[in-house]
């Protein structure tokens, strides 16, 4: 368990260094980001995964933090 809390902490810790990077810690919380990345879905059709729809909110928490979303190519 204590792995698992140390893995957390060190994924949080690099949330946060690149919230403050791209200045976004003036807008919301850490924990915000995280809560709005939680929405995020994937459906598995057939033996492929697909992500379901991305809200305006999360493409621009995205862009922000330098991490491109996955687009499908149907």
């Amino acid at each position: 368990m204590l792995c698992v809390e140390f893995i957390a902490l060190v994924l949080r810790t690099a949330l946060l260094n690149r919230a403050r990077d791209a200045g976004l810690l003036t807008k919301m919380w850490v924990t915000d980001m995280i809560n709005e990345m939680m929405k995020l879905k994937i459906t598995r059709i057939g033996q492929t995964w697909r992500l379901n729809e991305v809200t305006k909110r999360q493409r621009e928490l995205l862009k922000a933090l330098g991490v491109d979303h996955p687009v499908d190519a149907y």
